[in-house]
């Protein structure tokens, strides 16, 4: 009998083949065995997903399909990125001086213009290059921010319901524990206070850590903006109970007409905020994958999570050095109209939504002030289905009209609009969806 034993080395750990060999033949495995996944693994899930294997329906042949549930800006091709960016583009591949690795956080002067971009006014409150990592996306901006902060198993990281569904994958596959604060919509969508400090409370009273306040604005999927005095109001809960924020600002500046867009770190005097954001959104390119992490420090509370940041920015080298070259050019040199020009085609897109279910039978559309989404509540004691879900099935397969339902955000008995969609496809989804239901009252 020989048995060989084969090392391999890699640049950050050894890793061990054993191969068996009797008579010359290799020894399979026995009795069919499997070999399982880590645990990080089963404790990965994807809540819209989930939802929308269950609805599993063949959309109406008759009728051509109407997708309102992907938030892609740019899938209809009515929503563009800025005209100067292809002429960079080509410069930057022509230069060849961004085909090998960057910093592990970025080049320092895509650094250096993100932080100035998201310095907020005061002059004591500057951020520099060091502040900021450069992220694959917010995705990645957000998964940095929470291993930055939060412990698995003793600490928890409070998050919004409605919310984003990543911020509770996110902390489950690390094994942080997540609980959700609710946000209100009869108060535009605002976050309840008092549900907030409950949190809080319970949270520190079963012997958790409360590591973090995570905080969407504008938001996915409500597609509100706080106002000034209503972020005021959460600094001051979180400054009251030594919490810092993770601000998801994917979304920044997002707003329509007449609303004003305020930061979070241009509001804190002293509450600390990891701030998250990035190119996706307001550039309209999410494919291109850059996003970037902000430390807005207060009284040096940051220190270390800067350095962690940094640390885990060392395990994936940094985004795409030809993308992170285009950064500056993005935040620089984008006239003030390009986003003027998409909020408000954005608003009458919304109103699109908002004119044409304002008289549905059976459900109430909360007018967004911003961002690409709109939620519409379904009063369930008229509409003769038990279910956000079992609503969105029925519509797909009858209509062939896709939202996706409210709880894929943690929130029954609504479902979300993405209103990228060009016009005359609103108007006809919207006159699906009213025939659909009053097809459907009780």
């Amino acid at each position: 009998m020989l048995q060989k034993t084969i090392r391999l080395t890699g640049n950050a750990r050894s890793l061990q083949a054993v191969s068996h060999f009797v008579n010359g033949n290799k020894r399979e495995f026995q009795n069919g065995a499997k070999i399982a996944p880590a645990a990080v693994v089963t404790r990965t899930k994807n809540p819209i997903r989930e939802l929308v294997d269950k609805m599993s329906v063949k959309p109406n042949p008759e009728k051509k399909m109407i997708p309102l549930s992907i938030g892609d800006p740019t899938i209809f091709g009515n929503f563009n990125t800025p005209a100067h960016i292809e002429k960079k583009m080509h410069e930057v591949y022509a230069s060849h001086k961004f085909d090998g690795y960057a910093h592990s956080s970025g080049y320092p002067d895509v650094r250096e213009a993100v932080a100035k971009k998201s310095s907020p006014p005061n002059p004591n409150h500057k951020c520099s290059a060091d502040d900021v990592v450069l992220t694959s996306g917010c995705s990645q901006a957000l998964e940095f921010a929470i291993a930055a902060l939060a412990n698995p198993i003793t600490d928890t990281v409070l998050v919004p319901r409605p919310g984003f569904p990543l911020y509770a994958t996110l902390c489950a596959s690390k094994g942080i524990n997540y609980k959700h604060y609710d946000l209100d919509p009869n108060r535009s969508w605002e976050i309840d206070i008092p549900s907030l400090e409950k949190v809080i409370y319970e949270t520190k009273a079963s012997g958790q850590k409360v590591a973090a306040l995570l905080i969407n604005n504008p938001s996915n999927p409500t597609g509100y903006s706080f106002s000034k005095q209503h972020i005021m109001d959460i600094l001051k809960v979180a400054e009251k109970n030594e919490l810092p924020v993770i601000a998801d600002e994917i979304y920044a500046n997002m707003v329509f007409p007449g609303t004003t867009y305020h930061s979070f770190a241009s509001l804190s005097e002293n509450v600390p905020i990891l701030e998250t954001g990035g190119l996706a959104k307001q550039y309209m390119v999410p494919g291109w994958r850059m996003g970037w992490v902000v430390a807005h420090d207060r009284h040096n509370a940051l220190t270390d999570v800067k350095k962690g940041l940094q640390t885990l920015a060392t395990i994936t080298l940094g985004p795409c050095s030809l993308i992170q070259a285009l950064v500056p050019s993005f935040l620089n040199d984008t006239p003030k109209s390009y986003l003027d020009d998409t909020m408000k085609q954005l608003e009458v897109h919304a109103d699109t939504i908002n004119n044409g279910l304002k008289d549905a039978h059976g459900l109430r559309v909360i007018r967004p002030n911003g961002t690409m989404y709109a939620m519409v509540e379904i009063d369930t004691t008229k509409i003769n289905f038990p279910s956000d879900v079992e609503f969105c099935k029925a519509l797909l397969q009858e209509e062939a009209v896709f939202c996706l339902p409210g709880q894929c955000f943690q929130y029954p008995n609504y479902f979300r609009i993405v209103t990228t969609v060009p016009v005359p496809q609103l108007e006809e989804a919207m006159g699906r969806i009213r025939e659909f239901c009053l097809r459907h009252k009780k």
